[in-house]
């Protein structure tokens, strides 16, 4: 269910007249065609390039039926988008809706790798061509003018019934001039949001946890001892799950539980996961994206990397000086990051995070935990008044909390310790930091600290004891 490309053996390619390469298919280097190019030798043109969707597709039925619906539709031309992180699984969705609608569409079904993640995204004149020379045989004049080779390539879709699959397009902009007409259907891929007349858009989010541990198991079936476990280390992930699953189908000796438990340790684990069975890994896939950032939008992605967890827009436009949250909004666009519409709230897919991580420098870790760790508190200790004083409560009398946080943000050494210990406490176990937070810097009671996370004094005096040591242990 990863994106992969269509094999090259689909892809009919010939030579041409200074040494340029013209072809049909996915993996046809991007040339802009200006004028009459003459061909060396005939060929012959593919019009049914699609290949086979993997044998071991799992769940999207829902995804399925709505991408089927909308490219059923007979009233116009059929527009669909498919959006989503890399790794997410869009171009095998894609292949697989593509051969469910194959006698929907016999004249002809294209797959185009757009290649939107280049340095150099192929121009909307040489996809164009492309599809004209598949009907017309690849010694066929075209014109220079981009505006006659529209009409051309409209003219070419006119009457047929084709199925454009257009993969890893950069944005709206490539894909708007390929716009097909009545009878044609248009299936976009693509890691960035893309917005077209009449599309149904979709966005593939990463598989439930019966649907990766499906995954997996079809891959690898001695995996069944610590499935769970790798799925959720991978963050159900088809990348990743294909990975790791490939990696135990062909190791006879990888113990599936040890290497469950190898894929606990953060700073190893996009490594662990590997490449076996994939064509790109899955930090290289996450890279593709990265280094299409602009400078701003990159340096707030790697400093998104210090929240454990979810995070609402004010948190990160402290922690990562981003006024507005103009950049993050620029991120959830590309599917760097993930946005909730029923919480308002952010995160990073916990394999990005670490890949994030990486590309943090040593001075920005130590600002972004800084800011985290106050922002933090900040928030947590505010919610925490405000769910006490709508129980008619009033917080300890003894304790001034805003002098205390003062006193203790001077003591900078160690309040800087305290919070790595802390951030790194959120991820084993955000309960126990909750207790933490509400004790140590709230200076709530215990009964106070049971009623906010609804859980029993007792357990309460339990959490806060192994908290401490574990936090003493830490700093020590």
């Amino acid at each position: 269910m990863t994106d992969r490309p269509a094999p090259d053996e689909t892809t009919p390619s010939v030579a041409a007249s200074g040494g340029r390469s013209v072809g049909v298919g996915r993996d046809v280097i991007g040339n802009i065609f200006t004028g009459d190019i003459k061909i060396e030798s005939p060929v012959t043109t593919a019009l049914h390039q699609l290949r086979a969707p993997v044998g071991d597709f799992v769940g999207r039925d829902s995804e399925i039926d709505t991408l089927i619906n909308a490219l059923r539709r007979e009233s116009r031309a059929c527009i669909t988008g498919i959006s989503g992180m890399g790794g997410i699984g869009k171009t095998e969705l894609a292949l697989l809706v593509g051969e469910l609608l194959r006698d929907d569409y016999p004249d002809a079904q294209f797959f185009i790798n757009l290649q939107g993640t280049d340095a150099n995204p192929r121009s909307p004149q040489d996809l164009m061509a492309t599809c004209i020379r598949a009907f017309l045989g690849s010694e066929a004049k075209l014109p220079e003018d981009p505006e006659q080779l529209s009409h051309l390539y409209r003219n070419e879709l006119s009457g047929k019934r084709v199925l454009l699959l257009l993969d890893n397009a950069a944005d709206s902009a490539q894909v708007r001039p390929l716009l097909p007409p009545t009878g044609c259907a248009l299936l976009v891929t693509s890691r960035q949001s893309v917005a077209l007349p009449g599309m149904t858009p979709l966005t593939l989010h990463p598989l439930t946890e019966q649907e990766a541990r499906q995954l997996l198991l079809e891959i690898a079936p001695r995996a069944e001892p610590a499935a769970e476990q790798i799925c959720k280390l991978c963050g159900y992930l088809p990348l990743a799950l294909r990975a790791a699953g490939s990696l135990l189908a062909i190791t006879a000796d990888l113990d599936p539980v040890d290497y469950a438990a190898q894929l606990q340790d953060e700073r190893s684990r996009l490594e662990r996961i590997g490449t076996e069975g994939v064509e790109i890994s899955v930090a290289s896939s996450f890279n593709l994206s990265y280094a299409r950032l602009a400078t701003e939008a990159a340096r707030v992605f790697r400093l998104l990397s210090v929240f454990p967890a979810t995070f609402a827009a004010a948190a990160e436009e402290v922690v990562c000086a981003d006024a507005g949250h103009i950049q993050l909004s620029d991120l959830v666009r590309r599917s760097l990051v993930l946005y909730d519409d029923g919480t308002k709230r952010y995160r990073l897919h916990d394999l990005v995070r670490l890949f994030a991580d990486t590309k943090l420098s040593t001075e920005e870790r130590a600002v972004g935990q800084k800011r985290f760790a106050m922002q933090y508190k900040d928030i947590l200790i505010e919610h925490a008044r405000g769910q006490l004083a709508s129980k008619h409560r009033e917080r300890p009398k003894h304790v001034d909390l805003d002098e205390a946080v003062t006193l203790t943000i001077e003591m900078s050494e160690e309040l800087l310790m305290l919070d790595e210990a802390l951030t790194k406490l959120a991820v084993v176990d955000e309960r126990k930091a909750l207790v933490v937070e509400y004790r140590y810097f709230g200076g709530f009671t215990i009964e106070e600290v049971a009623d906010l996370l609804g859980i029993s004094p007792a357990t309460v005096e339990r959490e806060w004891r192994f908290a401490r040591l574990w936090l003493k242990r830490e700093i020590t």
